[in-house]
C-alpha cells in the first residue's frame, strides 16, 4: 500500500502487512516514510527560525491480533533527518540527526473510517527507547563566531511513555462529538531539543509529537505532557462536514524532582474551526486555528490520506 499527502508540506507513505498463523492473527509489518516540511522555530507568536527538513523512517514490526480491533504489537525503526535554515535569527544550524527507536505497544481502534469518522473509539498505550542517536551539524553564528562542526552522542538511551485515545459519540444522524485525551512523558531526558515532545498542529506527523488544536507544530516544546480537547462534527450535506474543537493542556508539569510549582504558566489552551469533505480517495480539510494564550490566529489545509 502506498499513499501520499499533499498540505503546506509533501508526504509519502510505503507499507506492506504479512499475515500469518492460526486464524491470522499474526502480521510483520514493513514501512517506509518521508516527510518534507518547514519546521518553525517560535519565540511566542512570531517565528524566530524556520528550517526545511526531510524526515525519514524505516520500521519492521510485529503485531499479535487479541481481537478484530486490538492488538499488541512490537516495532523497530531507524530515523534519519536532515535540516537547513531557511531564516535564522542569530544562529543556523545545517546538519542531520539520527536515532533507533523499539516500542511496545497495545492498540485498539473501533472506529467505523479513518477520516472523519462518526463513531468509534481508538487507543494506544507506548513505551519506547531511543538509542544509538547523534545529532552533527555545522554551527554558523554572528561575524564574531566562526563556523564550527557540533556533535551530539548521547550514551545513555531516552524512554517514552506515551497514551492516546480518540472517542467519538454520535449525538445524532448528523451530529459526532468528539474527545481527545493525551498524554506523554520522557524519562532520562537530557533536555535536548529534538528528544522533546512537539506540541501542536491538528496532523500528527511524528512520533514524538502531541496534535494541539491552536497551535503550530513544534510551537511548544515539552518533557511531559497532558491534554484533553471536546470538539463537534456537523455534517452539512453528502460527505461534507463542519468540525469545531477545544483544546485544554498542560505541559513540562513533571520534572525529575516531582511537579512543578508553576502550574499557571504552564497551561495552554487553543480552538480550532474547519470544513472538511471526506472524498475517498483525497479528503480534504481547510482550518482557522486561535490560540488565546498568545491571541495568534493562523489557518491550515490538508491534501489527502492522513497517516
Amino acid at each position: 500500500m502506498a499513499k501520499a499527502s499533499i498540505s503546506e508540506d509533501f508526504k509519502a507513505l510505503f507499507e506492506h502487512s504479512q499475515f500469518f498463523g492460526d486464524g491470522l492473527n499474526n502480521s510483520i509489518n514493513l514501512m517506509a516514510r518521508h516527510i518534507q516540511q518547514k519546521v518553525n522555530l517560535y519565540n511566542r507568536d512570531e517565528i524566530s527560525n524556520e528550517y526545511n527538513t526531510a524526515n525519514n523512517e524505516i520500521l519492521l514490526g510485529y503485531h499479535y491480533y487479541l481481537s478484530t480491533n486490538s492488538a499488541i504489537s512490537f516495532n523497530n525503526s531507524y530515523r534519519y533527518s536532515v535540516f537547513s535554515p531557511n531564516i535564522a535569527s542569530n544562529f543556523r544550524y545545517d546538519g542531520y540527526n539520527r536515532d533507533l527507536f523499539t516500542q511496545i505497544a497495545y492498540e485498539t481502534n473501533s472506529t467505523n473510517r479513518p477520516f472523519l469518522p462518526t463513531k468509534g473509539l481508538s487507543a494506544k498505550v507506548a513505551f519506547g527507547m531511543e538509542y544509538l542517536r547523534k545529532f552533527q551539524a555545522t554551527y554558523s553564528g554572528t561575524q564574531q563566531i566562526s563556523d564550527s562542526i557540533l556533535t551530539y552522542k548521547p550514551q545513555d538511551p531516552l524512554f517514552r511513555a506515551d497514551f492516546v485515545l480518540d472517542y467519538y459519540k454520535p449525538f445524532s444522524s448528523t451530529t459526532t462529538i468528539i474527545t481527545n485525551v493525551q498524554c506523554g512523558r520522557l524519562f532520562a531526558d537530557k533536555n535536548f531539543y529534538l528528544d522533546n515532545y512537539l506540541i501542536g498542529g491538528n496532523q500528527k506527523l511524528y512520533r514524538n509529537q502531541y496534535t494541539f488544536a491552536g497551535y503550530q507544530e513544534g510551537q511548544i516544546i515539552a518533557t511531559s505532557f497532558v491534554s484533553g480537547l471536546i470538539g463537534v462534527q456537523q455534517k452539512v450535506i453528502g460527505e461534507l462536514y463542519v468540525l469545531g474543537k477545544a483544546n485544554i493542556g498542560l505541559y513540562n508539569f513533571l520534572t525529575s524532582s516531582g511537579f512543578t510549582n508553576d502550574i499557571k504558566s504552564q497551561l495552554i489552551s487553543g480552538f480550532n474551526a474547519s470544513v472538511a469533505y471526506n472524498l475517498s480517495v483525497l479528503p480534504i480539510e481547510f482550518g482557522v486555528n486561535y490560540t488565546p494564550d498568545i491571541n495568534m490566529l493562523s489557518s491550515s489545509v490538508r491534501i489527502g490520506f492522513i497517516f
